[in-house]
């Protein structure tokens, strides 16, 4: 390992629980990319955003979170990439603009291909069907709906029985 630290980022909200599951998933791929390129990466956004360390969804906490992770990759210095199959979101404009004030050891925009993009997300992730409500229609028949991306589920399985 050449041991060269970077600074990952890359989208981590998202409009929908499918987005924001995908974009945990493509920042675990984006941080084993980089030690398959031999280099030691840091993602301020998938720690301090662990359950009980700081709420995302929270501007003053987000923005705790934000400037704690610029402050620490500006002191340890490296390279700033980008991750961008996912979109380009406001917190990586950001972090753009502070990699260019302070003159770090470069950017580089990568890609992991196609599959990640936001319009190829699947509809459906069945792990995250904890949002589900049941629906008796006026014959008696019962189904239940997944809130977090619309399908009808089993409820004891939660397998995706129609979309």
């Amino acid at each position: 390992m050449s041991e060269d630290f970077v600074t990952v980022e890359s989208p981590f909200a998202g409009k929908t629980a499918i987005q924001m599951q995908r974009n945990k998933e493509y920042l675990a791929a984006a941080l084993a990319d980089c030690f398959a390129r031999g280099e030691v990466p840091f993602a301020s956004h998938g720690i301090y955003t662990a359950k009980g360390v700081l709420d995302d969804t929270k501007p003053e906490e987000r923005r705790k979170g934000m400037d704690a992770g610029f402050e620490v990759s500006r002191r340890i210095g490296g390279k700033r990439v980008f991750y961008i199959d996912r979109g380009f979101s406001s917190g990586m404009v950001e972090g753009l603009k502070q990699a260019t004030l302070w003159n770090t050891d470069g950017i580089d925009i990568r890609s992991l291909g196609d599959e990640w993009r936001v319009e190829n997300d699947p509809k459906c992730l069945p792990d995250l069907h904890s949002g589900v409500t049941e629906v008796v229609f006026p014959d008696g028949t019962r189904t239940f709906h997944c809130l977090a991306c619309g399908c009808n589920v089993i409820p004891t399985s939660f397998t995706t029985i129609k979309e």
